[in-house]
């Protein structure tokens, strides 16, 4: 894996929080982001290093991007519960 790849990292993840939070109540918000940062990384990976031919790490980038979704997948249901248990606190139900 590239450098520059590893340097987006963080964009994927906010690309992964953004998705996720889009479409929290999908059943399938996580493999299709999955696939979606998988494709975004490989891209980026071909067009930033020089002799990398596109697919050469597709399997990696994938799994990035399964672990990626999962972490932004829990920390979007994190992030409702808490808004959720805040707003029921101030309305006193």
């Amino acid at each position: 894996m590239s450098l520059s790849v590893t340097i987006f990292d963080p964009l994927f993840l906010l690309v992964a929080l953004v998705a996720v939070s889009l479409g929290f109540s999908k059943n399938y918000i996580i493999p299709l982001t999955a696939v979606f940062l998988g494709l975004l990384a490989e891209t980026l990976a071909m067009k930033a290093t020089p002799g990398h031919q596109w697919g050469e790490s597709f399997p990696t980038m994938i799994a990035s991007g399964i672990i990626q979704t999962i972490i932004a997948y829990f920390i979007v249901a994190w992030r409702r519960k808490r808004k959720n248990r805040c707003k029921s606190e101030l309305t006193g139900a």
